[in-house]
């Protein structure tokens, strides 16, 4: 039996603040579906995330295909300063955001903002492309119209 060695991509797992306002966003956003809710807890996941007695917050989101993970973590727990909820520089070495294709993208950035996010800038062009970046619950987000 041949197993190919290629990695196939599963899903995309953010971190946020509120998770049911993120999931809220999401789901907008992308018109997906909550298709896993969980709270995860005890010594193997604290094993895997290298963190004391964690208690963890999930749902994942079906949007047409693509899964959208978001996670809480329990509040009681002191972030590190490397782990903290302030907002990175989208320039800072580490630095993830999240891409969505719009394909309008004026409409995007107005449902984004009404949705509790904070635009970086009004859309622009760029090489082509009109895009933007924004906040949402402590993630870095762009939209593009591609």
């Amino acid at each position: 039996m041949n197993v190919d060695p290629r990695l196939q991509f599963h899903h995309i797992g953010v971190t946020v603040e509120d998770l049911s306002a993120s999931a809220e966003m999401i789901g907008q956003i992308l018109d997906g579906t909550v298709v896993f809710e969980d709270t995860l807890s005890g010594p193997a996941l604290g094993s895997v995330l290298a963190i004391d007695s964690p208690e963890l917050y999930v749902k994942i989101i079906d949007a047409d295909g693509t899964l959208v993970e978001l996670l809480q973590f329990d509040s009681q727990h002191e972030r590190p300063a490397a782990l903290s909820t302030e907002r990175v520089h989208p320039a800072s070495v580490g630095a993830v955001h999240v891409c969505f294709d719009a394909p309008d993208i004026q409409r995007a950035h107005e449902t984004l903002t009404a949705a509790g996010g904070t635009a970086l800038s009004e859309p622009h062009d760029v090489d082509g492309t009109e895009l933007f970046f924004a906040w949402q619950n402590g993630v870095l987000i762009e939209v593009a119209a591609t």
